[in-house]
């Protein structure tokens, strides 16, 4: 192998040190990348990767040094400081806490930074190896007859009988009957480890590792592996029982009274009814089972987890508050003449406008009975919140329609709209949890309903955002979808205001005219960046995000609040 690659003057250039350099590099590409398909802004991929190359080396320098007490009691800085010896998991566990640490202050999901990392660690391990290959630092395994054994003649830790004894009495014991030849063929188990899952397979490579054994026969690196292994189970059992968690939320809708009917068959829109009409439970099912986030009634429950330490007693109130939801989307298909909701035909294009309007007054109807049976004190609260939110989203969609067809709409006018058409339904579903569980008044009662409120309308200009920015299959939704109904957006509100001249009589000509081509809506969505109306409209979620979670308390039920919080101003659907 060849550790040192080439001069430059006095400088000399090291293969190892060089991939570890192309390592970070590429790390940071992947990084970049998948922040930005995942519309994290500012894109923190920079910031990551250069605290985790700090933390890394540094870590990899510690644990180095703590395998070699007696060298480093005899001579700390001399070891500490010197040009070699790095261990790669003292890199990773440090950088992971650093890391860690680093996304919570800047506010960066902890999830997605997990997800993009995953990728980004394993090529710059890949590439690190690499680099241990070229240089045959001794990472290499024992003796080997195998095609693919490799001589490290120029390494760092030479493979040479001269020069390695160690590597001679491990040959002897190997092959008794053989002669020691002149270079030993060794396991290149960098190169093994560029196909290696990470713990499992270097638990295994280990077994042929010329490493000494710490405890139970095995190595310091087989008990890292071991514990990271164990981590990873219980991370996977984590993530499995979230989404049973998930999924025994969705099948709950089946407990509603009548609503677990059989319902097997299909309709034409002209099948025969049969005599005692009833409410048309399939579209209701394929509404309710169309998908969606579910965000309000798990806003319901986390928030009745921060009062009571567990979300118990606001089931029926977030069944309730989902089909409120439900009920309006449906409604809003209706009239918006949507193509799509969560990648499905909506109600009314797949049954007719007339089912789905009584679908949506029939789960009207069901979200009142499902509140009914909800066990608290503060029954009369709970529907009078519930009530209050209802109107508000009729109001909030009846001033949306009037906005249409006004020629102008002031940013004033559209937080009001959307506090309406929004905000009072997140708000309600804080307040639905928290009187469920007991609170009805006080600072926490108040903070936590002004929390509701900002996230909701945060959220809605989310949502205006990603109509031009989203990936049409994960938003669920037709892009541009709110320029072709002429809808009176964030971004169209600073564009209006922004624009000028010929740009502004156009945009104003194309936002409301009918038939509405694709090319156009390509036009308004390149002139919403021109004029910096995207920029501005990130710039405004991230100063509201930081309002938001100020209004948080700090304790440990509310923490999932928080976390759910983050992940929904960051989202990218």
């Amino acid at each position: 192998m060849c550790p040192e690659l080439f001069k430059i003057g006095p400088l000399t250039v090291y293969s190892y040190g060089l991939m570890l350099a192309l390592a970070f590099i590429s790390a940071y590409l992947v990084g970049e990348k998948e922040f930005e398909r995942k519309k994290i802004v500012p894109n923190p991929a920079y910031l990551l990767t250069l605290v985790s190359a700090i933390s890394g080396i540094i870590g990899a320098k510690l644990l180095s040094a703590l395998e070699n007490p007696t060298a480093l009691i005899a001579n700390p800085i001399g070891i500490l400081f010197n040009s070699s010896g790095l261990t790669f998991y003292g890199g990773l566990i440090l950088a992971i806490f650093v890391i860690a640490y680093v996304a919570k202050r800047k506010k960066i999901p902890i999830l997605v930074v997990m997800d993009v990392g995953a990728p980004s660690v394993a090529i710059a391990y890949g590439i690190g190896r690499i680099g241990c290959h070229l240089a045959g630092d001794g990472c290499y395994g024992i003796p080997t007859s195998l095609p693919w054994g490799t001589h490290y003649t120029k390494g760092v830790v030479s493979t040479l009988a001269s020069k390695n004894p160690q590597l001679v009495e491990l040959y002897k014991s190997i092959f008794p009957d053989q002669p020691v030849p002149f270079d030993i063929s060794v396991h290149p188990t960098p190169i093994y480890e560029l196909i290696y899952s990470l713990g499992i397979f270097r638990f295994a490579v280990e077994s042929i590792r010329l490493n000494p054994k710490i405890a139970f026969d095995l190595s310091e690196a087989q008990l890292i592996s071991i514990g990271m292994i164990f981590s990873g189970l219980l991370s996977w059992v984590i993530f499995i029982l979230t989404k049973m968690v998930i999924v025994f939320f969705s099948t709950r809708w089946n407990n509603i009274n009548g609503f677990s009917k059989s319902s097997g068959s299909k309709r034409n829109n002209n099948s025969s009814r049969p005599v005692d009409i009833g409410y048309e439970e399939v579209d209701i099912r394929y509404a309710v089972e169309s998908g969606g986030k579910r965000l309000r009634p798990i806003l319901t429950l986390l928030s009745a987890k921060a009062i009571a330490g567990s979300e118990g007693s606001a089931w029926h109130a977030a069944l309730a508050i989902e089909l409120l939801h439900n009920f309006t989307l449906i409604h809003d298909d209706i009239m918006d003449n949507a193509f799509l909701r969560h990648n499905k035909t909506p109600v009314f294009k797949k049954w007719g406008t007339n089912e789905a309007i009584l679908s949506g007054d029939v789960m009207f109807a069901l979200a009142y009975s499902e509140l009914l049976k909800t066990k608290t004190d503060h029954i009369c609260a709970l529907f009078s919140a519930f009530t209050r939110a209802a109107v508000a989203v009729c109001e909030g969609q009846s001033v949306d329609l009037i906005f249409e067809t006004r020629k102008s709409v002031t940013l004033s006018d559209y937080i009001q709209l959307i506090e309406h058409k929004t905000g009072h339904l997140f708000q309600a579903s804080i307040e639905l949890g928290l009187l469920a569980a007991g609170q009805k008044k006080g600072t926490l009662f108040q903070s936590l309903k002004k929390f509701g409120m900002e996230l909701g309308t945060t959220f809605q200009i989310q949502d205006d955002l990603l109509d031009v920015i989203a990936d049409s299959k994960q938003f669920g939704k037709t892009i541009g979808g709110d320029i072709l109904q002429c809808k009176k957006t964030y971004l169209y509100i600073l564009a209006q205001e922004r624009s000028k001249g010929k740009e502004k009589k156009i945009l104003e000509s194309l936002y409301c005219k009918k038939n509405i081509q694709p090319d156009d809506v390509a036009w308004v969505i390149s002139l919403f960046h021109k004029l910096g109306c995207v920029e501005h409209a990130v710039q405004e979620i991230q100063t509201r995000t930081a309002r938001i979670l100020r209004l948080i308390p700090n304790n440990k039920n509310a923490e999932p609040l928080r976390e759910i919080a983050t992940f929904l101003l960051h989202r990218s659907f």
